[in-house]
Parts: C-alpha cells; sequence; structure tokens
C-alpha cells in the first residue's frame, strides 16, 4: 500500500523590522522618515552654499567689497565643508548619524543666526570680509557633516535592493537646495537685505 504525504503551505517568513541603534524596534515606514530627513538636511546646506553666490552681486555692493573679498567670503563655506567631510565620515562611523547630525546641524544654525545678528551691513557699519569669511567657513565645516551622515543613515536603514533609489532621492536634495537658494536668496537681499538672507538660511537649517 503507498502512503500519501500531504504537506501543509509553510508561510512565508515576516519581514523583520528595522532595528535602530539603541535596540529599539521601529515599523517599516520609519526608513522613509529617516530619508526624509537626509533630503531636507542636504537641501538646507545646499541652499546654503550654492544660494549665497548666487546673490554676490548684492553683497558685494551691500558690504562694499572688493572682488578679493567677495572671493574670499564665496569660496569659505564650501572650502569649511571639503576640509572636514573624512572628519565627518570617520565620526559618523563612531558615533552614528542621528549625533552626527544633530551636532553639525546646531553648529551650522548657531553660525547662521550670528551672521544674522552681527554680521548684516547696518548704518556706517560694515562687517570686515575676513570675519564674515571666518563664520562661514566655520558654518561649512559644521555643516558638512550632512553627506556622511545622510548617506549612512540611507545605507543602514535601506535594504541593499533598495539602495540606489534612496541614495539617488538624498543626491537629488543637492539641486533642489541649490534651486531653492538660487530663487529665495537674491530676492531677499534685494528686498530686506542679508538679515533676511542668513535669517531664512538659519531657519532652514
Amino acid at each position: 500500500m503507498s502512503q500519501q504525504l500531504t504537506t501543509s503551505p509553510v508561510a512565508p517568513a515576516a519581514t523583520p523590522l528595522p532595528v535602530g541603534r539603541s535596540g529599539r524596534t521601529h515599523s517599516p515606514r520609519y526608513k522613509w522618515g529617516i530619508l526624509g530627513i537626509g533630503v531636507v538636511a542636504q537641501a538646507a546646506f545646499s541652499a546654503a552654499f550654492q544660494g549665497i553666490p548666487m546673490a554676490s552681486a548684492v553683497l558685494q555692493s551691500d558690504y562694499r567689497y572688493s572682488t578679493g573679498q567677495l572671493g574670499l567670503v564665496l569660496a569659505a563655506l564650501t572650502c569649511g565643508a571639503a576640509v572636514t567631510e573624512i572628519i565627518w565620515g570617520l565620526l559618523t562611523d563612531r558615533f552614528g548619524e542621528r549625533m552626527v547630525l544633530i551636532t553639525g546641524l546646531a553648529g551650522t544654525t548657531a553660525c547662521l543666526a550670528a551672521a544674522t545678528a552681527f554680521l548684516v551691513p547696518t548704518g556706517g557699519y560694515t562687517p570686515p570680509s575676513w570675519l564674515l569669511s571666518a563664520v562661514l567657513l566655520l558654518a561649512g565645516a559644521l555643516g558638512g557633516c550632512v553627506n556622511s551622515a545622510s548617506g549612512r543613515a540611507v545605507l543602514g536603514w535601506f535594504p541593499p535592493g533598495n539602495h540606489g533609489f534612496a541614495i539617488s532621492l538624498r543626491v537629488a536634495a543637492v539641486p533642489l537646495g541649490g534651486a531653492i537658494g538660487a530663487l529665495a536668496l537674491p530676492a531677499l537681499a534685494m528686498s530686506v537685505g542679508f538679515r533676511g538672507v542668513f535669517g531664512f538660511l538659519t531657519a532652514f537649517a
């Protein structure tokens, strides 16, 4: 007599829920919130380092800078980011993207707030170019954290099959932020002055 074997269907394994560095389990939608934070952070910094040069003609006129002084100011933000990229990458690996992003963007916000309060031409006072350059250099050095921190967040929270899509959304924030800065900053510079420019960037950061 032959024996017939029956097998019950095997339920597919449930997709494991994402777990953060603290050990806390999150919903599957959590990774999209992380990506959103990375996109906005990247766009905010991009609005500053791409948008300020778009208002360079108004900046040179309002601050009464020479061409050389203007070049120094415009280069400061980007140079600050360039010299700290590797450092932020190492710190991100050591302390995690959340701590790095909070620390770096908080510092950038503080620098831009200081520029808003103290480094705009008023009456007979014109901020010296070296001082404005130094503050923007520091803002760039701190804001450079967004590249490594947001990149690590995408790689950590998204499965390998979605890395390309997630990273492309994050990288798209660079021209998007630059476009926002290019549209908003010259208009603000001409209408309300550079207190409005730096105030806008402070709020965005």
